[in-house]
């Protein structure tokens, strides 16, 4: 018998104490809810398994069941379950999501299987969206939305794809996906001509917590950008690349055939403008302007800045990239995240955060930075007063996420040009906002014409000035939550419920203080956006007043007066 050092009486006592606890009834129960709640967070789900069609085709299932109104911890195939019951239903991928089927051979009201062949009834007049990758099958499951449904509107694609699924799923292989989008691509060469052919896109970079989620509705309210928030193929990718689970070369590809498909689908849908101007359009300053393609990346997204960059550089003949990254202290975003995870989680989730926070959060990967990997390496950190487990712990986890996304944007983007000038090979058009200074009432005009110019370039200007983007519009959206109605608008600025201390805000301040990297250290990253006009190619006569009307430009203080 072990002793462990002590008198062997003792530890005979010791022992027995130890086994009463555990078999306890309370706590057994709260090991249970522990163990299943991990194991169905880490364990794949069986829930929808099908292998995907020949290629060219796809396969539709109907749903029998929608996790709809969970958090981000019940994503993926876990939230689904098809109906077994029913037989599937085989057609070219690109007569499904375009509907251009027979419907005759659709039976009116619900799906009916006559003969043993499954039928539907208003499939040709569904919209579908990306759901999620299945890597073991190689497939990308599509589900089907619900009629009127806007899927915009929602603060998170990942959790509003299950808000507003319709009846059905649809199965396509990874080779068919990317044929169908090749032959779209295809199509659009054709119909268009010089700079509508190239795809513009924004990469929304963050520290979550940030200011993201304002910028997507911003963006929204401006006609011209189809703004993709936070989709859980992304974080499917991020967390892919960070376990080293699939190579670099498929995640380049998957991210370009998400990305580009997810645009397409909702372009199709109507709920997003078009990828060009049409051409009956007079205004001038209307067509110098580019429909964007917008994507806000999860917490996870860091870790596909640099396949990104590769896959689409700033300037090439296919499309047009810029990088936006959006930051916030560590001591609020922590705060911000502990508070909605931890204190609006039922009892037993909260009782796996303080045990195994970094398991509960999900948090087992690899940093991306290397900076980072050493700074913990050689104890550079001053990390000892946060702990691993109970209150500190959490704090511990969420302040190293937050430090391993700023330090790989500063790592991928090191030694590569910026701003508009030159264009030269190997630059990146970037930026970067604090949500100090996006949120600061004295500051937001100059902020929105800022992020405008950045977007969309200078011919913004003139497009407010004649009223084609909607300034009153746009700064509205300040107004409210950008968050309202999901899980993340419960944290401690709308509870009340503060999850730090003031003991546990001197630890995370002492813990920034003792980062070697000073631009971390000062929160001083390079490229922000309201510093630094002139290395950005903004020259003086560009700047645009920000107001209520169309001409409000040199009106003053009437101009920028806060609604």
């Amino acid at each position: 018998m072990l002793s462990f050092g002590l008198p062997f009486p003792f530890s005979i006592s010791l022992v027995q104490e130890c086994t009463s606890f555990i078999c306890s009834p309370v706590v057994s129960l709260g090991l249970c809810l522990m163990g299943a709640f991990l194991f169905h967070q880490w364990y794949p789900s069986q829930s929808l398994k099908p292998s995907p069609p020949a290629s060219g085709g796809a396969a539709l299932y109907p749903l029998a069941w929608v996790y709809r109104n969970g958090d981000e911890w019940w994503g993926g195939l876990k939230a689904i379950q098809r109906n077994t019951s029913r037989t599937a239903h085989y057609k070219p991928l690109r007569e499904f999501l375009e509907g251009t089927f027979d419907e005759a051979e659709a039976a009116v009201g619900e799906m009916k299987e006559e003969n043993g062949v499954a039928e539907f009834s208003s499939i040709s007049k569904s919209s579908f969206i990306i759901y999620c990758l299945d890597f073991e099958t190689q497939s990308v499951v599509f589900m089907e939305m619900e009629p009127g449904a806007n899927l915009l509107e929602e603060p998170f694609m990942d959790r509003g794809v299950r808000h507003l699924a319709g009846k059905h799923v649809l199965v396509a292989s990874f080779d068919t996906v990317e044929d169908y989008l090749r032959q779209k691509e295809a199509e659009k060469q054709q119909q268009q001509v010089g700079e509508d052919k190239k795809e513009h896109i924004l990469w929304v970079w963050n520290t979550g917590r940030c200011g993201s989620t304002l910028l997507h509705r911003l963006l929204l309210t401006t006609g011209r950008v189809c703004s993709l928030s936070e989709p859980y193929w992304c974080e499917q990718l991020g967390r892919a690349r960070a376990r080293r689970q699939v190579k670099d070369a498929t995640l380049r590809r998957l991210l370009r055939l998400c990305l580009l498909t997810d645009a397409q689908l909702l372009r199709q849908a109507s709920q997003c403008p078009p990828s060009h101007t049409s051409s009956s359009s007079s205004s001038s300053s209307s067509q110098s302007l580019p429909h964007i393609i917008s994507l806000n990346m999860k917490g996870m997204g860091h870790h596909l800045l640099d396949l990104a960059l590769e896959e689409f550089p700033s300037f090439s003949l296919s499309s047009t990239s810029k990088h936006l990254y959006l930051y916030r202290d560590v001591v609020s975003v922590v705060e911000s995240l502990a508070s909605v995870f931890h204190t609006a989680s039922p009892p037993f989730i909260r009782a796996c955060l303080w045990v195994c926070p970094r398991w509960t959060l999900d948090l087992v990967i690899p940093y991306r930075s290397q900076r980072l990997q050493t700074w913990i390496k050689n104890e550079d950190l001053e990390l000892s007063p946060l702990g691993r487990v109970g209150r500190w712990g959490v704090a511990r986890e969420l302040a190293l996420a937050w430090l391993d996304s700023v330090c790989t944007w500063l790592e991928v983007m090191e030694g590569k040009e910026g701003g508009e000038g030159g264009k030269a090979e190997g630059a990146v058009e970037r930026a970067v906002l604090e949500m100090e200074d996006f949120v600061d009432i004295s500051k937001r005009n100059k902020v929105v014409e800022h992020v405008l110019v950045f977007v969309f370039g200078k011919g913004v200007g003139e497009a407010v000035m004649k009223g084609e983007i909607n300034m009153e519009k746009c700064l509205a959206v300040f107004d409210r939550h950008s968050q309202q109605g999901s899980r993340m608008q419960q944290s401690s600025n709308v509870t009340g419920k503060h999850f730090l201390t003031e003991a546990g805000q001197i630890h995370l301040r002492a813990l920034l203080s003792s980062v070697p990297d000073w631009r971390v250290r000062t929160m001083r990253l390079p490229f922000k956006l309201l510093d630094d006009e002139q290395r950005r190619g903004k020259k003086k006569g560009e700047e645009f007043e920000v107001g209520e009307g169309k001409d409000e430009k040199g009106k003053g203080e009437k101009g920028k007066k806060e609604k």
